[in-house]
Formats: C-alpha cells, sequence, structure tokens
C-alpha cells in the first residue's frame, strides 16, 4: 500500500464540495500484504481528527458471530458525527452475502448523509478484495454517479490472496494460516501470523453455514473446499492426484497428514520421505512397493504418474492400478504389453519383472492370468488354423495341432513369445508346452527360457570317465529330446536296448571299474569338505547343474558320471554312503519331481528344473566361498511314459512301482531279458528291472529302483568358488580312415575352443588349421597323404597324438567307435 498515495488522493477528496460533501462513503483498493495493519494505522494518523472502525467489534457474539446487512448499515449510519473513520473489514464480510443483499447493502451506504454539523466527514472503505465487484456495481447502478463516484482509486486487477472456507468436519492443517471463528477472519488484517502470500484457511462454522446461503448466485468467487481433495489441490496445490477410489477421502486425509507435517515440502518430497528413499525409478520401484502398505503404494503410484514420461511402460501399467494390491500390479505388468504390443516397453518390462522374480524367488499367476494368456494363445491358435480349442492343458498334447504347427508358430513368435518370460511357473510350463507341441523352435526358447535349453543342449560334459563320456552325453542328449518329444517314443525302446538288452550288456558298462561309485570318486580325489547328497537326481541333469554353478561364480573342479548302488534306491545308497552325508540329504527333488504329482511330461520337466535350481542356490548360500561336493543316491526314469508297455509280470510284493523285488527267500525266478538277478554284497537277492516293463503295475509317477541309465548314472560335482584360469581340452578322434581317395580326418573337442586355433600336423608334412562345422559340432582337417601315419592335434598348449588307420583295419565295438 502506498500511503503517501493514499493520503494525497485524501486531500483531493476533501477538497471537493458539492455532493461530496454531502455524502460520505468512500471506497479505496488496498493490496492485502505483510505490513498492511502498520500501514492503515500510519494512514489513519494523517487524516484529521480519524478513527479506525473494525468490523470485528459490531459481532453480538464475539467469537463465532455475524451480523446482517441491515444491522451493518445501521451500524455505520451510527458512527459519531464529529469523527473520520477507516472501516476496516466490509470486503471479507460481504464476500458472505448474495448478490441481491450485496447490492442492496452498497446502494444503501451511498444513501448515508453528512449532518450540516460535520459536512467534510469521511467514512473511508479500504478494500482487500473484490473492488473490481463494487467497482462495477457503483458504477451500473449508483444513481448519483455523474455528480458523487465514491471510488477513490482503481485498478486493473486483484491480486487476491488465496482465501478459502472448509467445509465443517475437516481439517486443512495449516494451522499457522487458519482462521477458526468469525472474529479471527475480519481482525485477520491486524495478525501479523497471517501470510498473505500463503493459503489463508477459514474453518469457521459460522462462516461456512452463510456461505451456503449466498451461494452459488454470489459474484465474490468463494472457493469452498468440501472434502481433503480440494485441500491438497487448492491449499497445497498438488494438482492431478490419482485417486485411491475405494478409500479415496481417507487416502486424501492422510496426505494432508503428511502435508502439515512437512511444510512448504513439494509433493515429491513428501512422498519419497514416506518411503524412505531417495528416488524412485524402473529398478528400485518394486523393492519399494513390496514392502508398503496401500496407502504407500498409493503414494507411490502417484510419484511414478508425476515424474515417469507417459510412454513408459511402468507408467501406463501404475495408471491402470485400482486396488493397490501385490497381484493386481503383477497381473497388470504382465498383461498390458498384449495391449501396446509396443517393442520398447519390452526390456523395461522384463526388468521390472526380473526385479519381482528376484524378491519373490517365483511369480504365481492367478487363475485371471493364466486364463489371460490361454485366450490370446488360443486365438492365435484359431486365427491361423481354424481350430477351436476350449483349453491349453499342460497335462496333454493337442493331437489336432499336428501337421499345423508351422503357421502357428510363426504367429506366436511374432505375438506372444516376446512377452513370455521364465519367472513364473505358468510360463515355465507354457515354453515347455509349446516347445513340446513344436510351436515355438530352440532359438526361441534359448532366449526366454535359458535354463530349459541348457538342460536341452549342453550336451558336451567333460566328465569323468573319459573313454564313456561321450557315450553318455549322447544317451542322455536323445533321452532329454525323449522326454520333450522331439523325437519319437518308440527311439526309446532303442536306446535301453543297446546298453540293457540284458544282462551281459548291462554288466559290461555297469561293473567296469572306470565307472566308480560317488564315494569312492570323491574319496579318490582327496575331497574333504561337505557333500551334498541331491536324492533322486539323474545324471541326465549333470550338465544343467553346473551351468546353475557357474552362474553362481562356481566352477566344476571335478565332474564324473557315476553310478549308483543297486538297486536304485536310497536304501542302497545309505547303506555304503558315510554316515556324515546323511546331514546333508537334500530330499525335495525326489518328493515332489519324482514322487510330488502324476507324471505329465511338461509340468514334471518343469517341476525338475526348478527345485533342482533352488537346490543349487540354497546350497550356494549356505556355502559361501568354501568348496563343497554334490552326489546322488540314485536317478529316476520316465521309460514307462515315454514307451507304454502292457502289464508282464506280477512280482506282487516289487517295491518302486515295479522296478525292483526282494527277493527275501531266494525263490528260483526264471530269467529274463527285462531284469536281472543281483545279489548285493549284504547277501540279498534282487530282481531289478533292465528297461521299462515293469515287475508288477506301472506306475503314475516318475520311477526309479530299475537299471536304466536313468536310474543308475548320477552325478558327482567338486564345486569350487571362481573360475578356472586355463581350460583342460579333449579331443576325440571321430573318424581316422583314410585311402588315396579319403584325406580328411574330424575330431571332436570338448569344451569348444573360442580364442584358440586348431593345427593338424602329421608326418607327411601336413600343417593345417581344422575347420569346425556347425552342423556336427566337429573340426575337420585334410591330410597331404591318405597313409597310415602319426598325426597330431595341438589346442593352446595342450596336444593330443592319433594315428591314421586304413579303412581295412578299422574295428566295430559295442559302441561303434
Amino acid at each position: 500500500m502506498d500511503v503517501r498515495g493514499m493520503v494525497e488522493l485524501i486531500k483531493k477528496d476533501i477538497g471537493k464540495t458539492n455532493s461530496y460533501d454531502r455524502y460520505p462513503i468512500r471506497f479505496f483498493s488496498v493490496h492485502y500484504e505483510e505490513g498492511v495493519a502498520d500501514k492503515l494505522i500510519q494512514l489513519q494518523s494523517q487524516i484529521e481528527n480519524a478513527e479506525i472502525c473494525d468490523v470485528k467489534d459490531f459481532l453480538a457474539n464475539r467469537e463465532d458471530g455475524w451480523f446482517s446487512p441491515d444491522a451493518f448499515c445501521k451500524k455505520i449510519c451510527g458512527l459519531y458525527d464529529p469523527k473520520n473513520y477507516i472501516v476496516v473489514g466490509f470486503s471479507e464480510y460481504v464476500r458472505f452475502i448474495n448478490e441481491p443483499k450485496f447490492v442492496s447493502m452498497l446502494l444503501t451506504l451511498l444513501e448515508i448523509e453528512n449532518t450540516a454539523s460535520n459536512r467534510k466527514r469521511r467514512i473511508y472503505i479500504p478494500c482487500f478484495a473484490l473492488y473490481n465487484q463494487i467497482s462495477s456495481t457503483i458504477r451500473k447502478m449508483h444513481r448519483r454517479m455523474d455528480v458523487y463516484n465514491p471510488l477513490m482509486n482503481e485498478t486493473d486487477g486483484e491480486d487476491l490472496p488465496r482465501v478459502y472456507f472448509l467445509k465443517s468436519g475437516i481439517s486443512a492443517g495449516v494451522k499457522t494460516n487458519e482462521l477458526v471463528n468469525s472474529e479471527e477472519w475480519f481482525g485477520m488484517w491486524r495478525n501479523p501470523d497471517i501470510k498473505p502470500n500463503m493459503p489463508i484457511i477459514c474453518s469457521s462454522d459460522t462462516l461456512a453455514f452463510y456461505y451456503k446461503q449466498a451461494s452459488p448466485d454470489n459474484v465474490y468467487n468463494i472457493r469452498y473446499l468440501e472434502n481433503y481433495h480440494d485441500i491438497l489441490e487448492y491449499v497445497y496445490g498438488f494438482v492431478g492426484l490419482y485417486p485411491y477410489k475405494k478409500d479415496m477421502d481417507s487416502f486424501f486425509k492422510g496426505l494432508v497428514d503428511l502435508a502439515k507435517e512437512t511444510a512448504e515440502a513439494s509433493l515429491n518430497k513428501i512422498i519419497l520421505n514416506r518411503l524412505n528413499t531417495q528416488n524412485v525409478d524402473e529398478k528400485n520401484f518394486y523393492y519399494i512397493w513390496r514392502v508398503s502398505d496401500k496407502f504407500n503404494r498409493w503414494l507411490l503410484q502417484n510419484y511414478i504418474l508425476k515424474n515417469l514420461p507417459v510412454d513408459a511402460y511402468l507408467y501406463q501399467v501404475i495408471r491402470s492400478v485400482e486396488e493397490c494390491s501385490n497381484s493386481e500390479l503383477i497381473e497388470k505388468l504382465y498383461e498390458h504389453i498384449f495391449s501396446t504390443k509396443n517393442e520398447k516397453h519390452i526390456a523395461e518390462r522384463i526388468a521390472i519383472l526380473k526385479t519381482v522374480y528376484s524378491l519373490e524367488k517365483d511369480i504365481v499367476f492367478s487363475k485371471k492370468m493364466k486364463a489371460y494368456y490361454k485366450s490370446v494363445l488360443l486365438e492365435i491358435i484359431r486365427k491361423k488354423t481354424a481350430i477351436i480349442l476350449k483349453d491349453v492343458d499342460f497335462t496333454k498334447d493337442e493331437e489336432e495341432l499336428s501337421g499345423k504347427q508351422d503357421a502357428v508358430s510363426e504367429a506366436i513368435a511374432e505375438e506372444m513369445s516376446p512377452f513370455l518370460t521364465y519367472y513364473s511357473q505358468f510360463e515355465r510350463r507354457l515354453i515347455i508346452w509349446l516347445y513340446r507341441m513344436k510351436l515355438i523352435n530352440g532359438i526361441i526358447v534359448e532366449q526366454i527360457y535359458p535354463s530349459f535349453w541348457i538342460y536341452l543342449n549342453k550336451k558336451d560334459s567333460m566328465a569323468d570317465p573319459e573313454v564313456y563320456t561321450e557315450k553318455f552325453d549322447e544317451y542322455f542328449d536323445t533321452y532329454r529330446k525323449l522326454r520333450t518329444a522331439q523325437k519319437d517314443a518308440d527311439e526309446y525302446d532303442s536306446l535301453i536296448d543297446k546298453w540293457n538288452h540284458d544282462e551281459d550288456t548291462f554288466y559290461k558298462w555297469y561293473s567296469d571299474l572306470k565307472i566308480e561309485y560317488p564315494e569312492a570318486y570323491l574319496k579318490k580325489r582327496g575331497f574333504s569338505g561337505t557333500v551334498y547328497v541331491l536324492d533322486g537326481v539323474s545324471a541326465e541333469f549333470l550338465n544343467y547343474i553346473a551351468q546353475l554353478l557357474a552362474e553362481q561364480g562356481y566352477t566344476a573342479e571335478a565332474i564324473a558320471y557315476a553310478k549308483s548302488h543297486l538297486p536304485s534306491i536310497t536304501s542302497a545308497a545309505k547303506a555304503s554312503y558315510p554316515g556324515e552325508y546323511e546331514n546333508t540329504w537334500e530330499l525335495e527333488y525326489d518328493r515332489k519331481a519324482v514322487h510330488g504329482e502324476t507324471y505329465y511330461p511338461v509340468n514334471n520337466m518343469e517341476t525338475a528344473l526348478t527345485i533342482i535350481e533352488e537346490i543349487i542356490n540354497k546350497i550356494v548360500e549356505a556355502e559361501g566361498d568354501n568348496d563343497f561336493a554334490l552326489i546322488a543316491d540314485h536317478g529316476a526314469t520316465i521309460g514307462h511314459k515315454i514307451k507304454k508297455k502292457e502289464k508282464k509280470y506280477k512280482f506282487e510284493d516289487a517295491e518302486h512301482a515295479g522296478r525292483c523285488y526282494l527277493n527275501q527267500y531266494k525263490q528260483h525266478i526264471i530269467n529274463s531279458n527285462d531284469y536281472i538277478i543281483y545279489d548285493n554284497e549284504s547277501g540279498l537277492q534282487w530282481v531289478i528291472a533292465l528297461n521299462q516293463q515293469s515287475l508288477c503295475d506301472n506306475s503314475q509317477y516318475a520311477v526309479h529302483g530299475g537299471a536304466t541309465l536313468e536310474e543308475v548314472l548320477v552325478p558327482v560335482i567338486i564345486a569350487k568358488k571362481g573360475k578356472v584360469t586355463a581350460k583342460t581340452f579333449r579331443v576325440k578322434a571321430i573318424n581316422l580312415k583314410v585311402s588315396g581317395l579319403q584325406r580328411e580326418v574330424e575330431f571332436k573337442i570338448i569344451p569348444a575352443p573360442t580364442e584358440q586355433d586348431v593345427r593338424l600336423t602329421a608326418k607327411d608334412g601336413t600343417d593345417t588349421v581344422l575347420v569346425y562345422k556347425e552342423e556336427t559340432s566337429t573340426w575337420f582337417g585334410k591330410l597331404k597323404r591318405g597313409i597310415e601315419q602319426d598325426i597330431e592335434v595341438s589346442v593352446a598348449e595342450q596336444k593330443f597324438e592319433f594315428k591314421t588307420v586304413p579303412q581295412t583295419k578299422m574295428e566295430d565295438d559295442l559302441f561303434d567307435d
């Protein structure tokens, strides 16, 4: 307020005569600002014989009273004649009267006349607000405007303080700028604690009542705050909040409470302080969400919507969340991608889901999510084949899709595969089912379910004993393909027949001293650390386990195919394994994957891989940097499920679903190529199945106790923290047959060299680099002469010697070397 300028205006006004002396009322605009009370008092001191008339003195009830417009006008009329007055509180009062009363009140005031004894009396009414409305009404309605203008100054606009009136029963929490009754309201110009540049809150019940009487036809732009959302928006400036619809007012009130505790803080700061974090982004979002209650999740939701780009995947997902539950969030994270199909969202989505998976250990699909994913797949199948399937059932194969895989797989690769992960059991089983049904190929599997791909394709084990490694690797490679329906079931008969055709063929490999028992192998290697026995885990998973260890920073310092004690049951192993192994016997695989549920190829495969991974993770966490060993007591087979056979034998007391039978009384048993009669070290005689034929009834589960390789061969791994700096290679000759026309030789190198040249040298002067062929995973080189001679293959610093021979000198053995 410019006091000096206002004094000049008053002097000019006093100098006017005629009607100006007849009517004393004058209005002028005053900016409501800090120190305005001192300026008004200063102005009063410079007006001759002037007093300040405070409207709050008109109140009958001083705390929260009120008065009518007529009473106000009478008070002004009754002001003592000899005095001049500055009436403060007028604009605060007229906020609460409706337009007709406002007009009437103004006109009544303009009709007040001076007495003959004091023609120069002036009643000045400063207006902290509403001056434009007062001015426009006077100009329009005042009948003597041409001879008496009661408006002392002009204003282009009003920089009004933000004033908000609260509905009874709610609180804005801004105690420093809150007026609780009408007396405080009219006297706020004197109150030094009121900050004009901040929202002024009035929670008077009286004022709230009269506001309603005046609204909505008043002309004074009054903002009435009916709820906590209004308070947040108009008092604190938190615009565009996303509501929690189920408990909207309660959550908004909670934020008001937070805001009043951190005065003048931004919404971002309030939320971050509440969540106890310095920032929120895609990387830490789920960590915070997971430990938060619904109110904090709602705050987190609003932070994301306020700060992330609209086209971010997390923004779009969180925008659709209404319940603020964990299950709803995960559902939206998974499903929203099918709506956007935006390639830019894929990586962001996977990164978030990876965080969810790391904390939850596994993501559980709700029934709704499963139904949604199935509906997407069923629609793809319908569009491409016109086949209408009712469901996607992981417990059965869909024969209707036979011969139509190409059309469906192309669509799946475009419309579904990019959005699949291995973070949930449902997805893992879906991926296995799709692969089994030949609806996705290995390239896609490798990208979205790497663990499954490692199980399927890591076939070069480098395991002891070297003379059997490749043969065992090949066996389990075929067995894995049979399990996943990538090979015909009839092949299982051939596979088993090659190794277990009869008693002689079985003992030829099983009794070979090069294949050791697990405890003997560890003893020979001098291992003295902790030994974990993975109950029921076959050598089928040897390479899979080695890779899991590698991902955890461990190296298989020693790795071997070992043989279980016969029969391949736990009790036989416990009779031979040291007693201390009992303390580290891991039972989860045998309980859940072998005997846990009725065998279905997809479900069992996923269960097996997941449980083994969980076991390895648990062991690694327990051991830290210590060396440890992994062995098993026996494996398990699903041969009877791959190639079903009719019931043939009736060993009624057979154990382990007909895989073995204890001939307790040494009864005479007829010989058969389907089983062996085995006398163990304790003098017990067992009948043990050689193939998939059961000694009694076929089991609904995976089984063990028999003599198939998957039941008998078990993994042995000595795990050491860290990586081996120098690789040890093995080179096996695949083809050494030579002649005058045939001079090419072929080798298998395990593991496959990645940086080193592989050289071939020979006595005939050959010195060449071997060439690798992807389709055979072998190395080829051409000699200068196709004669019998010594040759040498060099990998890194290792050298391997071989001798080429004419074709007539090659001999066949059991394994067609």
